[in-house]
């Protein structure tokens, strides 16, 4: 039986994306006000592929790797995306990675990456996009999508599930013309429109 908090969790055992050593667990927890508290993470929770709060209209950032932070527990990237979230008239706020490898320090991430567990972050991707019903992107990866290589990869693989939605940043991108990390930021920094095709292009180039 589930616990008194928690309204689903789901063992995702699809042989094609997870071995059943590691299966993925969703978590969706109603709040007060009707809302999903919403994380998805392996059961060893050393890969988190989604974590948030769903709203009338959310705000779905993008980030390059997930820390700590988990349902009940923020971390200061968490906080700060919820505020920015709130003071930009979103009711709900989300976050997936471009990989889904928990590390505090990115230096730590994989030196090259489990396709197993990028498969699996698309496939929990799309599965949090069908739970929201209006969404906005902010992406906020900064320069450390620059620490691995394969992470430009793992963006080419997202990048058709953020087609077609507004697509923002924070104020301008970074000196190397990524999309920046809202860390140190002040909240008085605006949203900006970010053509990700554009984007796409240089980062190629």
């Amino acid at each position: 039986m589930y616990n008194a908090f928690c309204y689903l969790a789901i063992l995702y055992n699809n042989k094609n994306v997870m071995s059943r050593t590691c299966p993925i667990i969703r978590h969706e927890r109603p709040n007060l006000f009707g809302n999903l508290g919403l994380y998805s993470h392996t059961k060893d929770n050393r890969y988190r592929f989604y974590l948030g709060e769903s709203g009338e209209k959310t705000l779905l950032a993008v980030g390059v790797n997930p820390s700590t932070a988990s349902l009940g527990q923020s971390d200061h990237t968490i906080r700060k995306l919820k505020r920015f979230a709130a003071l930009n008239d979103y009711q709900g706020w989300a976050i997936i990675n471009l990989y889904s490898q928990r590390a505090t320090n990115p230096n730590h991430l994989h030196q090259r990456r489990q396709t197993r567990f990028t498969q699996a972050n698309l496939a929990e991707i799309q599965h949090l996009q069908s739970l929201l019903s209006a969404y906005d992107f902010l992406l906020c990866w900064g320069n450390l999508i620059e620490k691995r290589r394969f992470l430009q990869e793992c963006l080419r693989e997202i990048e058709p599930m953020i087609r077609g939605r507004n697509i923002y940043i924070l104020g301008e991108p970074t000196l190397k013309g990524h999309p920046p990390h809202p860390l140190m930021l002040s909240y008085e920094t605006p949203f900006r429109s970010f053509s990700l095709e554009q984007y796409m292009t240089q980062i190629k180039g």
